[in-house]
C-alpha cells in the first residue's frame, strides 16, 4: 500500500499522509492515558494503540464504542481494544475522545 501511496501523490504527499498518522498516533495515546483507569498496553511504533484497563472490562468499552460508530479490534492475554490510526483520525480525535470518556464515566 506504501508504494500505490507514493505513486498517486508523490513522495511529498506521502511524507505530509505519514507525518499526520504519526500525530494523530502520538495523540491518540496521550487521550488514553489521560483517562484514569486506561493506559496503552505497550509502547507502540506502529499505527495501532492497543488500550488496556485495570479498572473497567474493556470489552464492555469496546462494544459500546462500537455502538457508538468505532470500529475497534480486541484482543485477549491481556485483553485489549485496538484502535488502528488512519489518516482521517486527525479530524475525529476529538470526537473519539468524547466518546472514550462517556464510556467510561457511566
Amino acid at each position: 500500500q506504501a508504494w500505490a501511496t507514493m505513486l498517486s501523490f508523490g513522495q511529498a504527499g506521502y511524507e505530509h499522509f505519514a507525518a499526520e498518522i504519526h500525530k494523530s498516533h502520538i495523540r491518540c495515546q496521550e487521550i488514553v492515558n489521560s483517562i484514569p483507569g486506561l493506559f496503552v498496553l505497550c509502547k507502540c511504533h506502529s499505527c495501532i494503540v492497543p488500550v488496556s484497563s485495570n479498572k473497567y472490562n474493556i470489552y464492555a468499552v469496546a462494544s459500546v464504542l462500537e455502538e457508538k460508530g468505532w470500529n475497534l479490534a480486541t484482543g485477549q492475554n491481556p485483553p485489549y481494544l485496538g484502535i488502528c490510526i488512519g489518516e482521517r483520525h486527525s479530524q475525529i480525535l476529538d470526537s473519539f475522545e468524547e466518546d472514550l470518556r462517556s464510556t467510561v464515566a457511566f
